[in-house]
C-alpha cells in the first residue's frame, strides 16, 4: 500500500472524529434562554457561574466581552466530587476560540476572547454530563 496512503487515512480519520466531538450530542435538546437586549457585566472582566446543584442554572444570559480578555464560567458549589463534566461549545464550528471544558480543574472554565474577534453575538452551548444543556450567549464588545 502506498505510503502516503497510510498517512493519510489515520489523519483524516482523526479529523473526522474531532468533527464530530465538536458537534451537540445526538438527541439531546438545549433550554434556550432569551437573553435580555444588551449584555450584561463588565466586559473586561465577564465573569459566568453555573449552578450545577439545581440541574443547570446561569447567572447571566448575555455576557459582555472585550476582545483578549478571558472569559471565566465559574462551576458552583465548589468542592463537589460530583459536579460531573460541564462543557462549553460554540454552535458555529468556525467560533473555535467559544469552547472548553471544566477538566482537570472542576472550578472554572477559561476562555480567552481573541483580539480578532470581531463585534457581535456568538450563541454556544452549555452541557453537563448528566445530560443538560442551555443555550446562552456571549456579546463581543469592543
Amino acid at each position: 500500500m502506498n505510503r502516503k496512503l497510510l498517512l493519510i487515512l489515520p489523519l483524516a480519520f482523526c479529523l473526522s472524529a474531532c468533527t464530530a466531538a465538536m458537534s451537540s450530542p445526538p438527541g439531546r435538546t438545549c433550554t434556550v434562554i432569551t437573553p435580555g437586549a444588551s449584555c450584561d457585566g463588565d466586559k473586561n472582566f465577564p465573569v459566568v457561574t453555573i449552578n450545577t446543584q439545581a440541574g443547570l442554572v446561569i447567572d447571566r444570559s448575555n455576557v459582555c466581552a472585550a476582545p483578549g480578555s478571558t472569559i471565566e464560567f465559574r462551576v458552583v458549589p465548589p468542592g463537589r466530587n460530583d459536579v460531573g463534566s460541564v462543557s462549553i461549545r460554540s454552535k458555529d464550528p468556525a467560533d473555535t476560540w467559544l469552547n472548553g471544558t471544566n477538566s482537570p480543574d472542576k472550578k472554572k472554565i477559561e476562555i480567552l476572547v481573541p483580539d480578532w474577534v470581531t463585534d457581535d453575538d456568538y450563541d454556544y452551548a452549555i452541557y453537563m454530563s448528566g445530560g443538560t444543556c442551555l443555550d446562552p450567549r456571549v456579546e463581543v464588545l469592543e
